[in-house]
């Protein structure tokens, strides 16, 4: 019996990525969520700072509210515990990374 072309999984666009590396764009909230609006899942670094989820991105930072962290399609990538604690907070699918970012923000 043959194999199918159907695909099962999940296809997650790094830092809202769908066609190859967008540096300028990467991690950005307006380009996380159009990747979701057109259908993929994302997965995106988040960092927790005073009491507000931060994007950060080469040479800044988006704040962004809770409840995008709370989409089901929304993967969210951290460096520490108090971030990972968070997102937990908030129903987030999230996973600890243990390096740290290559992109500063404070």
């Amino acid at each position: 019996m043959g194999r199918g072309t159907r695909f099962d999984g999940i296809l997650i666009a790094h830092l809202g990525n769908i066609n190859g590396p967008r540096p300028d764009k990467e991690n950005r909230l307006a380009y996380l969520q159009a990747a979701l609006k057109a259908g993929w899942h994302v997965c995106a670094e988040v960092v927790f700072h005073q009491g507000s989820f931060l994007l950060p991105f080469d040479g800044g930072f988006n704040v962004a509210p809770p409840s995008f962290f709370s989409n089901q399609r929304v993967w969210s990538r951290c460096y520490d515990a108090e971030t990972l604690d968070a997102l937990c907070n908030v129903n987030a699918h999230a996973f600890l990374v243990n390096e740290p970012s290559k992109r500063k923000i404070l």
